[in-house]
């Protein structure tokens, strides 16, 4: 990649997901994704022939494609860009200027270190940290990252995510440079509490449980409604409209959370949630985050059971225990990420 030399005044950071044209999608990639996702599309209709789609939503699954070129997460690189222009902070993506002195790495290969350390050893660039998804299609790789010279810090979801792995992984000269950082979410208009008497429970690392769903609503009472959402088999939109149609969001799930920004998403729209503890080798992992502002533990079926049942005694009592937006107002905003970014950088 070449450095931009007919710039004068370019921003001091640049957000990077590839310096590989290749990663772009080519014609033969993109069409071999479209045929895939339409396929796939067809499935879902036939499967959940209830399901009313606008044809825009189904434009935008098949087309989301281009312009994000495989980078992993896309929920965190839309956070940072969001919260770099919230807080009016220039930043260039996918370039570098004469004036680009601080990288963030969202997305690499090795050959892209290699690029990014010898822009470093030519003082071209100053200071380099990555991102929770900055390895590209190679898992273990994320544990080497920080004996790179030219990285200055790793960037992990949250502490636990730290104690869990990378200190076991990591070697111990290299442990310091990995820091927690959370990325934002987006913080919706405050609404008034209305209440839904429904709840949704989201499924990840578990099928959705038929007699679970009729248990959960025959507590509600009342005509209320249990609305499954399995993790990797919704559109963000419907997940985002659905949760303006509920009172509260159990997440009941078998599987360790490095930070839970669906989570997150509850709780920007003010839905405290009720979070199952137990992961597969029965340790309490399931979200870093979760705090009495936000929501409730639980166990055990009779557990939930005994929460529920206090929730339908007297919804907007129990709901107003919680105040999961402002939590997320004053500490996971997208711009609050960026904020916790650039102090992270500042602090190199």
């Amino acid at each position: 990649m070449n450095i931009n030399k007919n710039t004068k005044s370019e921003p001091k950071y640049a957000i990077i997901t590839s310096f590989n044209k290749k990663d772009s999608p080519s014609l033969i990639k993109t069409c071999k994704y479209l045929i895939f996702y339409s396929i796939k599309y067809i499935f879902y209709l036939i499967t959940f022939n209830k399901r009313k789609t606008k044809y825009k939503e189904l434009i935008f699954s098949l087309f989301k494609y281009h312009g994000f070129k495989i980078i992993g997460h896309q929920a965190l690189l839309l956070s940072l860009i969001r919260g770099f222009d919230k807080i009016g902070l220039s930043y260039t993506y996918n370039k570098l200027t004469n004036s680009t002195k601080n990288i963030i790495l969202c997305w690499c290969d090795r050959n892209d270190i290699k690029f990014i350390n010898e822009q470093k050893k030519q003082g071209k660039i100053e200071k380099v940290i990555t991102t929770p998804c900055a390895c590209k299609y190679d898992y273990d790789w994320q544990y080497v990252l920080p004996e790179y010279g030219c990285i200055d810090r790793v960037l992990v979801p949250s502490k636990e995510c730290i104690n869990q792995y990378y200190e076991q992984k990591v070697k111990k000269e290299y442990i310091q440079k990995v820091l927690p950082w959370a990325s934002g979410v987006k913080l919706p208009e405050e609404k008034p509490l209305i209440i839904k008497n429904s709840c949704i429970c989201y499924y990840k690392g578990l099928i959705p449980i038929k007699d679970l769903t009729t248990r959960i609503e025959a507590i509600i009472g009342g005509g209320g409604k249990c609305y499954n959402i399995v993790y990797g088999k919704y559109f963000f939109e419907d997940w985002i409209k659905l949760l303006d149609n509920v009172d509260l969001v159990i997440f009941y799930q078998d599987i360790i959370e490095t930070q839970g920004l669906a989570m997150a998403e509850a709780w920007a729209h003010n839905k405290p949630t009720i979070i199952k503890t137990k992961d597969k080798i029965g340790n309490n992992r399931t979200s870093p985050y979760l705090n009495k502002s936000c929501g409730l533990f639980f166990e055990t079926n009779e557990e939930l059971e005994e929460i529920l049942e206090s929730y339908s005694e007297n919804p907007e009592l129990f709901l107003k225990q919680f105040k999961p937006r402002e939590w997320v107002k004053n500490n996971m905003t997208d711009e609050i990420s960026v904020k916790n970014l650039i102090k992270i950088f500042e602090d190199i």
